[in-house]
């Protein structure tokens, strides 16, 4: 009997939630109790994971670093100026992050995929399969870099009280054209960077 596939939600938390329970934390009591529920978030989750012997995966680890360590470093600065600024900074780390395994090659982003969904590298083909996750990284990229760009132009042209408000609308909105591009782009894209040969050979379609 194979072993159970994660839910949704488990492989959500599973790699992202550190962030997850930071912004929702930050969003309802402030930073100083985010960052304190996302640390012990992760203490607790790496522990449990210890204790089942169960892998930690790679994404885990830099969201875990970043979320906690920029919140530190947010508190240490003690600036509200600095807070306007850290979604820039934090898309940038993630966004580098991204471009990274984009480049270098997504095997931990394929490893966490394939262990949720198994059946893909069957239906795709393994090559096929990295190719489209290498495509959905830079796609990534992208994002980051525009609503890391957005947000410097908020910080720069807003006070803290109004560009925490703007920021937290542009994050909202900007999601769905992101979420319509990944759906509605990501095969034509693939299919494009094969035709031009972007990618490697063996992640092109045949």
């Amino acid at each position: 009997m194979s072993p159970p596939r994660p839910s949704a939600i488990r492989a959500i938390l599973g790699n992202l939630g550190p962030l997850v329970v930071f912004y929702a934390f930050d969003w309802t009591l402030g930073l100083k109790p985010a960052i304190v529920a996302a640390s012990v978030y992760s203490i607790a989750d790496i522990a449990w994971r210890l204790y089942r012997r169960e892998p930690i995966t790679l994404l885990f680890k830099v969201v875990a670093v970043t979320t906690v360590g920029l919140g530190v470093v947010d508190i240490l600065l003690a600036s509200p100026r600095f807070f306007s600024w850290e979604a820039t900074v934090t898309n940038a780390a993630f966004g580098g992050w991204f471009l990274w395994l984009a480049v270098r090659g997504p095997g931990p982003m394929l490893d966490e995929l394939l262990r949720i969904r198994p059946e893909l590298g069957e239906q795709l083909g393994a090559g096929r399969l990295t190719g489209m996750v290498r495509v959905l990284l830079f796609l990534t990229v992208a994002y980051h870099g525009v609503t890391g760009v957005a947000y410097a132009w908020i910080a720069w042209r807003f006070p803290v009280e109004e560009a925490v408000g703007l920021r937290a609308l542009f994050a909202n909105v900007s999601l769905i054209p992101f979420l319509g591009a990944v759906w509605l782009g990501l095969l034509p894209l693939h299919r494009l960077a094969s035709r031009r040969k972007w990618l490697p050979e063996a992640e092109r379609l045949g």
